[in-house]
């Protein structure tokens, strides 16, 4: 009963999931082209841990603007995990209220966070940075508890190297706090994004949209809460270093 109930709540309507359908063909030949690497078989999992009522955790690394659109594309694109609802985080200086109205025809929630880039740009109108970072996470259980889909970027910023996994704390708070609210049925899959044909990922190459450059997405392993937390020797410490081996192995040579 449980379950069937998770599965309800987690389930987008028929409308949306047409809309979905439209955007996905529309925009996969043009703006968000890609080529997907499914070597690790974390889709699979992914959509077996979907369908047993799990929550799922899809985390990336973030190097351009066209990443969480390219992410909620490539969702779309797959049986089960495309029938999910999804939240991800937005940099609240690039956030737009055409996002959200997006979002709402194919029931994709944003979440603003100010981040440090944010503040650097003076764009945080007076916020403190990490601002909206507890009202994602909230929003994150809520979907997780349901068995839908968070996207999280443990980056934090849109970064030209892998970097070290300075950020990621945020990947062991939310296990700790779902461990609180007793949400025990919840995966991670990974995706490494990179471009076809780019050898430099700094700043003033990528950053932005590239709108017509082919994107490679390498799918990487799916992990259960428990699986991850095992790796980790059930420390919350040390959930960001296994994060980024997991990234790590999956993002572009040249990005590392």
């Amino acid at each position: 009963m449980v379950k069937a109930e998770a599965e309800k709540g987690a389930n987008i309507g028929f409308l949306k999931h047409v809309v979905r359908k439209i955007t996905t063909t529309t925009l996969s030949s043009t703006i968000l082209r890609s080529e997907t690497f499914n070597n690790h078989h974390g889709i699979d999992k992914a959509k077996e841990a979907l369908r047993q009522g799990f929550g799922l955790i899809v985390i990336i690394n973030h190097f351009s603007l066209k990443d969480p659109p390219l992410t909620i594309n490539e969702i779309f694109k797959h049986n089960v995990m495309g029938s999910k609802k999804i939240t991800a985080p937005i940099a609240y200086h690039v956030d737009k209220p055409s996002y959200h109205e997006v979002g709402k025809l194919i029931d994709v929630t944003f979440s603003p966070i100010v981040t440090e880039n944010t503040v650097k740009k003076g764009k945080h109108d007076g916020r403190e940075k990490s601002e909206g970072k507890q009202e994602y996470l909230n929003a994150s259980l809520d979907i997780l508890r349901l068995g839908g889909i968070v996207i999280l970027a443990p980056q934090g910023e849109r970064k030209g190297t892998l970097g070290e996994p300075n950020e990621s704390i945020i990947v062991g708070t939310i296990i700790a706090y779902a461990k609180k609210r007793r949400i025990e049925k919840f995966a991670f899959l990974f995706m490494g994004l990179g471009i076809e044909g780019v050898n430099d990922y700094s700043e003033k190459k990528v950053r932005g949209l590239n709108l017509f450059k082919k994107y490679n997405i390498n799918i990487g392993a799916c992990l259960t809460n428990q699986e991850l937390m095992k790796k980790a020797g059930g420390n919350y410490r040390e959930v960001g270093r296994i994060v980024y081996e997991e990234l790590d192995k999956i993002v572009p040579s040249n990005y590392k």
